[in-house]
């Protein structure tokens, strides 16, 4: 099969917000996080988890809305068992390290709340403008602090402690699946951020 796409003349999401021409102030990436969060929810809705979301697999088209990109891993849920294979006791997914969800390191199969992770960190990229765990060296010691130590990456200076987007990528990245929100409980709490920056709050 093949996917037709509208063409993205902006590139992913990263490229567009280092670009000194765009303005990049907080409620502008917010309302990307609300259209990840929208894809995502659509995804979810027709049973299909996207197995690889991270920010450089999501594009900006000419309205400067996110797209969702890079479906070449993603699968019907029915499918993600077929497509994973344990090796030592842990699945070999075909995910990317990074971005991948705790419990799958620990032999659990893909879920919608796997790619609720994941949108975690990708959110979170589009406030820190790079990619996630970039000083560990290997997959063992990521591992490690992901898993076991149950670390996460650090709140970007661009964001408050008290700031409610902030409070919803933590919910996103949570330990355990049962305790993330669905995409559509994501969607919804985004969705009041924006219409509040349309009010007039900056967040």
């Amino acid at each position: 099969p093949i996917v037709v796409m509208e063409y993205c003349k902006y590139g992913n999401v990263i490229s567009y917000l280092r670009n000194p021409t765009i303005q990049t102030l907080n409620p502008n990436r917010i309302k990307l996080a609300h259209n990840i969060a929208c894809g995502i929810k659509y995804l979810h809705d027709q049973k299909i988890v996207h197995s690889d979301l991270k920010a450089v697999n999501i594009l900006v088209n000419s309205t400067r809305q996110a797209v969702l990109a890079d479906f070449g891993i993603s699968s019907l849920l029915q499918d993600i068992r077929t497509r994973s294979r344990t090796i030592g006791g842990r699945i070999k997914h075909v995910g990317t390290h990074y971005w991948t969800a705790p419990e799958i390191y620990d032999g659990k199969r893909m879920t919608e709340k796997s790619d609720i992770y994941s949108m975690g960190l990708t959110i979170w990229e589009l406030f820190s403008e790079e990619p996630p765990y970039q000083s560990f060296p290997d997959i063992d010691s990521l591992v490690n602090f992901v898993l076991v130590r149950k670390g996460r990456p650090e709140r970007p200076s661009n964001l408050e402690e008290e700031d409610e987007i902030w409070k919803i990528i933590q919910k996103c990245w949570d330990g355990s699946p049962a305790l993330r929100p669905s995409a559509k409980e994501v969607q919804a709490d985004i969705g009041c951020l924006c219409s509040d920056s349309i009010g007039g709050n900056s967040g």
